[in-house]
């Protein structure tokens, strides 16, 4: 009799604990790909909620602000798309998405990026960059790999 009570209870406990873990998770800070849960120096802050941020410029160099793309942006969506695809890079699970938008401009992308891979010692990462504006619906696909400055580069798309 003492082993059928026991197992609803412990259903009831590993799923207690289950459900502490995701809890957990959850308020975990974003690590970055070299495993610092701290940018590097230099790296542009993203901007959660506020108008413009830092000039992410140099952080993702061919990205979506050298891209044909960029041309329907304005600065302020430029900055944030390239702040977006920078923290993408950087700390976006594989298959996940990274969202920006700017509601003064209804503009606004979303980045899904690949698993990360080493090339020459290099880690890299395959991704899109689908970008809304004007109504009109644009996507960016590139591999960039990690420099060791922090910044990462295109290396296609």
């Amino acid at each position: 009799m003492t082993s059928r009570r026991a197992g609803p209870a412990l259903i009831a406990l590993a799923f207690a604990l289950a459900l502490g873990a995701c809890q957990t998770a959850a308020r975990r800070p974003a690590t970055f790909i070299d495993g610092r849960s701290t940018p590097p120096a230099g790296a542009p802050e993203f901007p959660q909620g506020t108008e413009g941020g830092v000039d992410a410029g140099g952080a993702v160099q061919g990205g979506i602000a050298d891209s044909d793309i960029a041309r329907s942006l304005g600065d302020t969506d430029r900055q944030r798309a390239t702040q977006a695809e920078y923290f993408a890079l950087e700390t976006a699970v594989a298959g996940r998405s990274q969202t920006w938008s700017n509601p003064q401009t209804n503009s606004s992308g979303t980045i899904v990026v690949g698993e990360t891979y080493e090339i020459n010692r290099t880690r890299c990462r395959d991704y899109t960059h689908t970008v809304t504006a004007a109504g009109d619906e644009r996507t960016l696909r590139a591999t960039a790999c990690r420099q060791p400055n922090g910044t990462w580069r295109s290396v296609s798309g």
